[in-house]
């Protein structure tokens, strides 16, 4: 009886092994996994910590990753999910859009970009960023596509946490980030 089910078992394990891992390079785009283009905690002031790295996330491709940076008093959410092409990545991204912060009607309406957050330019294809208050809690949130990459990133902006100069740093640093890995 053993000689048949360690067979079995180690057949089994070398079907899951392949299967996965076929998975995973169906979704990889040339260049670089969603856990490459993670912030890594050296990007933000003193006093961030960095939480468990979760790949993959829930919603996102074999690949994408996503990272929670605590602050005393908030968090900052970074998903990035690398698709197979630039079209995907934009439907996801348009898909986002949906979002009520970034609609210029109904409740969330007052969801705007701050004066001093209008100077990011970075290379994204498409790119939107809207701040306002959620739960009493002052947010920014933003959605990027970049190629095949789409990016997520909601912040908790308390200036003794987070200021905008700093969040303007972290959206830079993604796109160079993802530029890094295109190039």
């Amino acid at each position: 009886m053993f000689n048949k089910i360690i067979p079995t078992i180690g057949f089994l394990i070398l079907v899951f092994t392949f299967s996965a891992g076929c998975r995973q390079s169906n979704d990889l785009p040339p260049g670089c996994s969603g856990e490459d283009i993670l912030l890594d905690g050296s990007e933000f002031p003193s006093g961030a910590t960095v939480g468990n790295v979760l790949s993959p996330v829930p919603e996102g491709t074999n690949n994408s990753a996503g990272v929670t940076i605590h602050f005393s008093r908030g968090f900052l959410v970074q998903q990035v999910i690398p698709f197979s092409s630039s079209h995907r990545a934009e439907l996801e991204y348009q898909e986002n859009l949906k979002d009520p912060v970034f609609s210029e009607q109904g409740e969330e309406k007052a969801w705007a970009i701050p004066d001093e957050l209008e100077m990011i330019n970075i290379n994204a294809d498409n790119f939107r960023l809207a701040c306002g208050e959620q739960h009493s809690i002052p947010m920014c949130r933003t959605i990027l596509q970049h190629d095949q990459y789409y990016v997520f990133v909601n912040a908790h902006m308390h200036e003794e946490d987070l200021s905008f100069i700093d969040f303007i740093h972290i959206i830079n640093e993604i796109d160079a980030r993802i530029q890094n890995c295109l190039e």
